[in-house]
C-alpha cells in the first residue's frame, strides 16, 4: 500500500549515523511505517521518510556535509509522540516491542500528574522519544491542571529533614514507587 503524500506543516528531521540502523530501529522496535527512502550521491540511501500517524511524519537523514554529529545528540530536546491508535492506544504494548527490539528505556512506562502515561525511549544515537496515552479522557483540561498543580504543591511542602524521605516521596511521585512504602504515612492524589 502506498502511503499518502501531503505537505507537512513542521516536521522533524534527526541527523543520525547510521541511516540503516536508525531507520530499522524506528520501523521494529517502536513501529513507524516507512513512507520512502530518497537517493543520496552515488545512489546511496540519504534520508528516510517515516511516519508514526498522519501528520506526525520524521525524516532520518545523514549529515549533508559528510562530518561526524556532535555529542551529545539531541541535548536539551525530546520529540514526544503521543499513541491514538498505535498499539491500541497502550504505552505498555509499544514498550514490550521496544524491550523484545532492543529499546534503551531511559524512564517509564509511568504514569504523570498531568493525565498520561508515558515512556522515554533513546534511539540508536541518543535522541529523546517520549511517547504518551492518555489515562483519563474524562477529565476536562482544568482538572487535569488542577491535579498537576496539585502535585508540584504537595511537592514543595515535604518535609525536608532528610534526604532519604524526601528521595523516596520524590518518586513515589513521580510513579516509580508505591506511596506505602513512606517511613511517615501515605499522601493520597
Amino acid at each position: 500500500m502506498t502511503e499518502e503524500i501531503y505537505p507537512m506543516p513542521s516536521f522533524p528531521m534527526l541527523i543520525v549515523s547510521d541511516l540503516e540502523t536508525s531507520a530499522k530501529f524506528y520501523q521494529e522496535a517502536l513501529g513507524f511505517k516507512h513512507i520512502f527512502t530518497m537517493p543520496g550521491l552515488e545512489g546511496k540511501p540519504a534520508l528516510v521518510h517515516l511516519r508514526w500517524l498522519k501528520y506526525a511524519d520524521l525524516l532520518l537523514a545523514l549529515p549533508r556535509d559528510g562530518r561526524e554529529i556532535p555529542e551529545p545528540r539531541g541535548a536539551g530536546i525530546s520529540l514526544s509522540f503521543q499513541m491514538l491508535e498505535r498499539f491500541e492506544g497502550s504505552v505498555d504494548a509499544l514498550v514490550e516491542q521496544a524491550k523484545a527490539n532492543g529499546a534503551n528505556l531511559v524512564s517509564g512506562p509511568l504514569d504523570q500528574a498531568w493525565n498520561v502515561r508515558e515512556v522515554t525511549i533513546l534511539d540508536p544515537d541518543g535522541y529523546r522519544l517520549v511517547f504518551t496515552a492518555p489515562i483519563n479522557t474524562n477529565l476536562s483540561f482544568d482538572q487535569v491542571i488542577g491535579n498537576a498543580a496539585g502535585v508540584r504543591k504537595a511537592h514543595r511542602t515535604i518535609n525536608h529533614e532528610n534526604t532519604e524521605p524526601l528521595r523516596e516521596k520524590s518518586l513515589c511521585l513521580r510513579g516509580e514507587i508505591s506511596s506505602s512504602t513512606f517511613r511517615r504515612g501515605t499522601i493520597y492524589f
